[in-house]
């Protein structure tokens, strides 16, 4: 993928070959990327009026959040960050809104 923008809940996430994407993500499992370069991420913050039912129905585990603990497959030196991610400013947040 190129220049697009994901918010989605699930409990894993690969992510290949993109650039330049936005996601937003609730993950209950560390998010992997390979070979991806310029990636933001942000915690899901999608708003609608069936999100509580959806999420008990779901079976995710709210508790458990690694939206910001993302492993890239081409960058594993310890304690140096990745290059091909970082965290989206809250001033720059999307607002998503399905109501």
């Amino acid at each position: 993928c190129r220049q697009c923008e994901f918010a989605l809940a699930c409990q894993q996430l690969r992510i290949h070959t993109s650039n330049e994407c936005d996601f937003y993500v609730h993950i209950t499992a560390q998010p992997i990327i390979e070979d991806c370069h310029n990636l933001r991420f942000a915690p899901y913050n999608v708003e609608y009026n069936l999100k509580d039912e959806h999420i008990k129905q779901s079976g995710l585990t709210w508790t458990k959040d690694y939206w910001n603990d993302v492993r890239d497959f081409n960058h594993m030196i310890v304690g140096i960050p990745s290059p091909n991610w970082e965290i989206i400013e809250e001033e720059e947040r999307k607002e998503w809104s399905l109501d």
